[in-house]
């Protein structure tokens, strides 16, 4: 977002050890999920701690996977409204990944997709990862 401090320095260190995924159907977390060890892994950070986050009722929530020595994962659930959920989440992370389906029907023209509502909701680096389909 406009004005929000990136995860790359001046002197160009790289500061990303804090990622926030949304997951909750739809569109399923995969993609994300997938994204983050291979993000870790291309920027050599050797420590990065990954929440899978939902907005929500507990059930059907998503499990994180194991860690992989790099990536540790913890899942974390609020009720809360989804956008404002992912908004409040995001605070103190260096990023967001988010899947996303695009625009679907209506009200996602006129509202913008979910992506979109929180995009001008965050204040943190944002990735977002189409979905297949």
């Amino acid at each position: 977002p406009h004005g929000v401090e990136g995860w790359v320095d001046a002197q160009g260190g790289i500061h990303m050890h804090r990622v926030l995924l949304p997951a909750a159907p739809p569109p399923a977390p995969a993609p994300p999920l997938h994204t983050v060890p291979q993000w870790a892994s291309m920027l050599g950070v050797d420590h990065m701690d990954a929440t899978l986050f939902h907005a929500g009722p507990a059930q059907g929530l998503p499990l994180a996977p194991a860690p992989d020595g790099v990536v540790h994962w913890e899942t974390v659930n609020r009720d809360a409204e989804v956008v404002e959920g992912i908004a409040a989440a995001s605070v103190g992370q260096d990023m967001l990944i988010m899947a996303t389906e695009g625009r679907k029907g209506i009200a996602d023209s006129l509202l913008g997709s979910t992506t979109e509502r929180v995009l001008r909701k965050v204040r943190v680096p944002m990735l977002v990862v189409p979905t297949a389909g």
